[in-house]
């Protein structure tokens, strides 16, 4: 397992071992996405990835702009991911390692394909997207991707269930489920 699949798993526990009583609460998404980030930045620590935070819809890029993805269509979108764990533009070409996308289970499919959809995008690699410049990533690409690791993570707070769909290099790479 990958030092940050590691990192991600073990944070998850940590949030549906400690946080039990805020699930079963059917509090925001919002609420729970702020909870985890705490659980990733416990991470960070633990695996010394100094320079690294665990941000809550972080939506801003070098320069302060908003961050953005091209779609499969080539069409520009403005994004904000649930949780990401990055280094704020301080690190590149090693900028960006976790995204993270929460649903709970009753949200409408439609959400969830488009939440799938920006995980995609965002952990396929630069060179496959063709947006960095020819400095080796020193320069920072207009659009974001590279994220080493994607998580879809659906959580049900009536029956107390998990799953997650877990993405690399553009493409699912793992399943898991699970109830807590």
């Amino acid at each position: 397992m990958s030092a940050l699949r590691e990192m991600f798993s073990r944070a998850l526990n940590e949030f549906l071992k400690e946080e039990r009583a805020l699930i079963a609460s059917n509090a925001a998404e919002r609420a729970w996405c702020g909870r985890l980030a705490m659980k990733l930045e416990r991470g960070i620590e633990r695996q010394h990835l100094q320079g690294y935070y665990a941000d809550v819809d972080y939506n801003r890029k070098q320069n302060g702009q908003l961050k953005t993805i091209k779609n499969g269509n080539e069409k520009v979108i403005v994004i904000v991911t649930d949780i990401i764990v990055h280094s704020r533009g301080e690190l590149a070409p090693r900028d960006n390692l976790v995204a993270i996308e929460m649903k709970k289970f009753r949200r409408p499919r439609a959400e969830k394909a488009l939440d799938r959809e920006r995980l995609a995008i965002l952990t396929t690699p630069p060179e496959r997207n063709e947006i960095y410049s020819g400095d080796g990533g020193v320069t920072h690409p207009e659009h974001v991707c590279g994220y080493e690791l994607g998580v879809f993570l659906e959580i049900d707070p009536t029956l107390m269930k998990y799953s997650l769909e877990l993405f690399e290099s553009g493409s699912v790479t793992g399943f898991a489920s699970g109830s807590f």
